[in-house]
């Protein structure tokens, strides 16, 4: 198991998610004004000095990332009773500061799932401005680790499941690795962790195939490509599962894909 983030609350997992997403914000929220920065792995070229004059999109996705952080601050201190708190909705950081102090609390409530989903929204669009990349690697799908956080409530002690944030990514010439929590392993492992134990004759899907491709030959393809030759007429699919996703005969496909990499 790899190791937990620092800084991870321990009530819940939303209250977990929240914390994190707080932290890429007030890590981002100024970063985007400062030259571009090349993201670790990425081909992007620098620029030594920072746009100017800002372009509308920095513009708009920082007053959004405020409105975000100020709506969840009036939620806090609307249902805490804080209307003694003096905090202005144009501080950033001090509004990050306030919600990770009641992080806990935020968590709990019914409406921190929209908190999680609405904060971490901001934290991704902020990440694209300051780290931006070029796609010289393949995504393989979300990290599917979960770290066990201990915690304790009146004095029982009990495990939390706080879900990765992370994307586990494959490049080529090394193994694919989850860009959060940044833990390694081969295409195979990957595959068990995602998928479980697959019957090699079972037909599978879309992602299914991106891992499989890559297991057996090293090649990066995505699944807009796999959609691609099937809409070519290079593969077909042999049907859909439960969730309505195009189902492929996998040694069928990986037999194309040898020939296709011997021509």
């Amino acid at each position: 198991m790899p190791p937990v983030p620092v800084g991870i609350p321990s009530d819940t997992a939303t209250a977990g998610g929240i914390h994190l997403a707080l932290i890429e914000i007030e890590k981002h929220y100024d970063a985007v004004l400062e030259p571009v920065r090349r993201a670790a792995g990425s081909h992007v070229q620098t620029t030594p000095v920072a746009p100017v004059p800002l372009s509308a999109l920095i513009l708009d996705t920082r007053s959004k990332c405020r409105a975000t952080l100020a709506k969840w601050v009036r939620f806090v201190i609307d249902g805490r009773d804080l209307h003694t708190e003096h905090l202005s909705l144009f501080d950033v950081p001090g509004m990050v500061e306030m919600l990770i102090r009641h992080v806990d609390w935020l968590g709990l409530e019914d409406e921190g799932s929209k908190a999680l989903e609405q904060l971490k929204m901001s934290a991704h669009d902020l990440t694209k401005i300051a780290v931006p990349e070029r796609r010289d690697w393949m995504k393989l799908g979300p990290c599917p680790i979960v770290f066990e956080i201990q915690a304790t409530e009146d004095g029982q002690d009990f495990t939390v499941p706080v879900p990765c944030m992370g994307t586990v990514r494959a490049y080529a010439g090394c193994d694919p690795y989850c860009d959060y929590c940044l833990t390694e392993g081969v295409v195979q492992w990957w595959e068990r962790q995602m998928f479980g134990d697959q019957d090699p004759l079972k037909a599978i899907t879309a992602p299914e195939l991106v891992l499989a491709i890559h297991r057996e030959y090293g090649r990066l393809y995505s699944e807009i490509t796999i959609r691609t030759w099937e809409n070519r007429g290079a593969i077909t699919s042999v049907g859909k599962n439960a969730a309505g996703r195009n189902l492929y005969n996998r040694v069928a496909v990986l037999l194309w894909v040898a020939g296709k990499a011997a021509s």
